[in-house]
């Protein structure tokens, strides 16, 4: 191969590096399925930057939480048990960004 080739496949390599670092699913709300659910699976990992990044989060990602909480905040979890910390925390994230505190009451008060 020449050495011209080997140069500009090394050099798209390392542009390609940093955005192979930023894929994880870093703290990602996980709705358990598309469409209409009659329970909720629990989340198992705390909210990450996307959600409580402010003006870096991702709007489209916040809008997607609440409308899953609004629809399905008061629908008791797929395994029966109560909600988890990790479940608090983003159901208290709705809280916070202004959600519908009712949506999620089932949740935060839960013991």
């Amino acid at each position: 191969m020449p050495t011209w080739r080997c140069t500009a496949l090394g050099a798209a390599l390392l542009l390609l590096l940093p955005l192979t670092g930023c894929s994880s699913d870093d703290g990602r709300f996980d709705p358990g399925g598309s469409g209409e659910i009659s329970c909720m699976e629990h989340q198992t990992e705390e909210p990450g930057t996307a959600y409580t990044g402010g003006e870096n989060g991702d709007t489209a990602a916040v809008l997607a939480v609440l409308r899953y909480y609004v629809s399905n905040g008061a629908k008791p979890y797929c395994d029966g048990e109560p909600p988890t910390e990790t479940d608090r925390m983003w159901a208290q994230l709705v809280v916070d960004l202004g959600g519908n505190a009712d949506s999620v009451a089932p949740i935060l008060e839960a013991e």
